[in-house]
């Protein structure tokens, strides 16, 4: 009798485990930025360095793209960024006005053009809206969204309702 007590309480255990593993993994706030670097014929640009700069924070984070030109970012907090890539024998490419929200994985191909390190090519741009990276779906609320919210008797616990995963029992 004992055994079958133990059990359910390791199986229960375990559950509760997993079940919270899946709804972390389900609350990122954080983006990811991917794509290829190429030069102006289509030609890819192995080992470039790719360097991603918020510019609320000026947090930035270095990666080089690999042999077939392509590079990844993952894990990039939120914001407005400016991307500069370098690589030997093309002119530096800066591209501002890239701004990542909650979840998003956005696809930015870069061309470069030929010349020496010491030109700079200042591009400014957005990252389309189109998520191509994969399909999940994410928001930030603001608190001007939340104070104009039509709250039923001014219940906090409402808010719950607006994330997929949440159920509230409350109603």
């Amino acid at each position: 009798m004992q055994m079958k007590s133990f059990l359910r309480r390791s199986a229960f255990i375990v559950f509760a485990a997993v079940l919270s593993a899946a709804s972390a993994m389900a609350q990122l706030n954080t983006a990811t930025l991917f794509g290829t670097v190429t030069d102006s014929t289509g030609a890819v640009i192995p080992n470039a360095q790719v360097t991603l700069t918020q510019t609320d924070t000026n947090l930035s984070r270095s990666i080089n793209t690999g042999d077939d030109g392509t590079y990844r970012a993952d894990f990039l907090p939120v914001g407005p960024y400016k991307i500069t890539v370098t690589a030997p024998n093309f002119a530096t490419l800066e591209r501002t006005g890239i701004v990542l929200t909650v979840t998003q994985v956005a696809h930015l191909d870069l061309s470069m053009s030929a010349g020496g390190t010491t030109q700079t090519v200042e591009v400014t741009a957005d990252i389309p809206l189109v998520n191509s990276g994969n399909s999940t779906l994410g928001r930030t609320i603001d608190n001007r969204e939340i104070d104009n919210l039509p709250l039923v008797n001014r219940d906090v616990y409402t808010l719950l309702d607006l994330r997929q995963c949440l159920t509230n029992r409350r109603h």
